[in-house]
């Protein structure tokens, strides 16, 4: 059974000969010492294959791809364009390459410093829906093409509407903003959102796999970062045109967002997803989320990235991917992975112990844990 008759499996909740690997890594070191050098296009697909993952969700633009060899690299410059908002004022950027792979892209100084001056900025996008569907149906033929060499499946990622709209605005003012100025959150909300569908689109028109991710990050460890109300009313919607073409062109729907998201998860299945990633362990409980969801959602992800992966053991990382594979994997619906990525600073034994416990364990048929 190839990758792709795998994960199609699990979509359609029936077993696989094996629970498919779904992950994304963001690790120099791990990509040099398992595909060695050159582009990312040669490199990155190659180290996936040799690991034995199935699925990935990464770009090859995503991670630094040159580090210093010492010390950090920073830059600091003017932008007025966040993605496809173009700003009438620019926002002072910094970003820092650290030589161990981590990286950060800061904001140093907003246009604005309060809400006045907030209402007064204009924005209008940088490009229409049609010219970003054009860039972004070579970016996913690209990435088909290159892991396509290796059978491995590519899963649509972005879309993004509300996640960075905190940063763009800082948390204090954002909280002011969907009470008093809502209409500002909304027309930053509608102009990503021309963004989300074209990238929707150009996946379904370049027919690059059977799943997209939206990454849309709305919560955090202890349950959403925004108000549930203001989620149903503004940002529901716009989700819900957004993936609608998708589902319709029988592209399923997975959504991706770290934290604990179960106060949305009905809301989240009703609107047409699918699918669930990263299940992080310390935000959310793997067994219950089986148990309530595990015939609505599939599930992708739940290997520790934070603690275990980067600082336990590989003994460890195998007694963890058993127990998650135990518990999620009977019956099918479940993809093991990282919970969200391969850190930078992941030692390149707990990696390849992750992938090798994952095909250990992985084979069907399952059975709960007790």
């Amino acid at each position: 059974m190839d990758s792709y008759e795998r994960f199609i499996r699990v979509l359609d909740f029936e077993e696989p000969d094996r629970t498919p690997i779904f992950d994304s890594i963001n690790n120099i070191r791990v990509f040099h010492e398992i595909g060695g050098y050159g582009s990312p296009e040669e490199v990155m697909p190659k180290t996936y294959h040799r690991l034995g993952m199935d699925i990935s969700f990464q770009s090859f633009s995503y991670i630094p791809w040159v580090l210093p060899r010492e010390g950090r690299i920073v830059r600091i410059w003017d932008d007025n364009k966040w993605g496809n908002i173009l700003f009438s004022k620019p926002f002072k950027h910094k970003y820092i390459v650290y030589n161990d792979g981590t990286h950060s892209d800061q904001i140093v100084e907003r246009p604005f410093k309060n809400l006045e001056e907030l209402i007064e900025l204009k924005m209008e996008p940088a490009h229409t829906e049609d010219e970003l569907v054009e860039r972004y149906v070579s970016n996913y033929r690209n990435l088909a093409k290159h892991y396509g060499i290796y059978g491995i499946v590519v899963v649509g990622c972005g879309s993004a509407i509300m996640d960075d709209i905190p940063r763009i605005l800082s948390w204090p003012l954002y909280v002011r903003a969907i009470h008093q100025t809502k209409d500002v959150v909304r027309r930053i909300m509608d102009i990503r959102a021309i963004d989300a569908r074209a990238n929707v689109k150009a996946y379904i028109e370049a027919k690059a796999g059977p799943a997209f991710m939206v990454a849309d990050d709305i919560a955090e460890k202890r349950g959403l970062m925004h108000p549930i109300w203001f989620l149903r009313e503004e940002w529901i919607p716009r989700m819900r045109e957004i993936i609608y073409p998708a589902i319709k062109a029988g592209v399923r729907m997975i959504f991706h967002s770290e934290g604990n998201t179960e106060a949305i998860l009905d809301d989240l299945i009703k609107t047409g997803f699918v699918g669930l990633n990263p299940l992080e362990p310390f935000s959310m409980d793997l067994k219950q989320i089986k148990e309530k969801y595990g015939d609505r959602l599939i599930l992708t992800g739940g290997i520790d990235n934070w603690h275990l992966l980067q600082h336990g053991s590989p003994t460890q990382v195998e007694r963890t991917v058993r127990e998650c594979i135990s518990i999620a994997a009977p019956g099918s619906g479940y993809c093991p992975g990282s919970s969200g990525e391969i850190n930078p600073t992941t030692p390149l034994e707990n990696v390849i112990a992750l992938y090798k416990a994952i095909k250990k364990y992985g084979e069907y048929p399952k059975a709960k844990v007790k």
